[in-house]
């Protein structure tokens, strides 16, 4: 519903489809009310909807659409990795379409909805477990990067002089929830998924680390751990298919950013 009422809110009228309601094995799903509210998008003023979902399930355009693709696709997830891991289950051969997958989620470095685990991992382990063994080529924007996305005040103050739907939109979104540092200042929202799109727009703008990378999912104390280990072995670097951002030039970022909302 959320997807379809942003959709509204900008015109657009991309097709939206609806995909797993559950994770793939443990059925105790989460929702982050505490940073996206009852709804997932509290905070931010949007309308009611009239427009319904595409009948075909989401999971089952996943695999239609890469099936009869002539050419690669790149897959840019930002949330729990359940509709892709269902795709390559159910149709395995889905990964030789895959160009790349560019993916907000995990952190070798501790989580933020356990010590050990990232909310988007955390939410479906098995599911993301089966896209990082998949062989398919991953990007992955960790808590190591994402964390660094929130604005300072000159930077929303600048977003605020924008008279768009764009800029409006977005300084909606960094004001929920609200928080205080111990000085008392306000804590804006961080910018976990745009670092996706960022990457895509401008890839000088993060800096990519090979790495080997596995998912916890016995181990009930690091449930949904990111398990990263350097590739670099006497020198050699192992072969994998994983990358993870390290370093993100936040000029950069939010030089692109003010280039989008500007014109929407």
């Amino acid at each position: 519903n959320n997807a379809l009422r942003i959709c509204d809110y900008f015109d657009l009228k991309t097709p939206v489809y609806r995909g797993m309601s559950e994770p793939l094995v443990r059925k105790n799903q989460i929702i982050a009310t505490d940073f996206h509210g009852e709804t997932g998008l509290d905070g931010i003023k949007l309308g009611k909807t009239d427009r319904l979902p595409e009948k075909e399930h989401g999971v089952n355009y996943i695999i239609n659409t890469l099936l009869n693709s002539n050419e690669k696709i790149t897959l840019v997830p930002v949330g729990p990795l359940t509709n892709i891991g269902m795709a390559l289950k159910l149709e395995p051969k889905i990964k030789e379409k895959i160009e790349k997958i560019v993916l907000m989620g995990g952190s070798c470095k501790g989580g933020n909805v356990t010590p050990y685990a990232e909310f988007n991992i955390y939410a479906d382990p098995e599911a993301a477990s089966i896209v990082f063994s998949s062989g398919v080529s991953i990007f992955m924007m960790g808590l190591e990067v994402t964390n660094k996305t929130a604005p300072d005040e000159k930077i929303v103050k600048k977003i605020q002089s924008l008279k768009t739907k764009a800029a409006d939109f977005l300084n909606q979104g960094l004001h929920f929830p609200e928080r205080y540092d111990e000085k008392g200042n306000f804590i804006y929202h961080t910018l976990h998924d745009v670092v996706t799109l960022i990457y895509l727009i401008d890839e000088n703008t993060v800096k990519l680390e090979k790495i080997n990378c596995e998912i916890e999912t016995k181990d009930e104390e690091k449930y949904g751990q990111t398990i990263c280990s350097n590739c670099k072995d006497n020198n050699r670097v192992t072969n994998s298919n994983i990358q993870t951002a390290v370093e993100i030039d936040l000029n950069k970022f939010w030089e692109i950013i003010f280039g989008v909302i500007k014109k929407y």
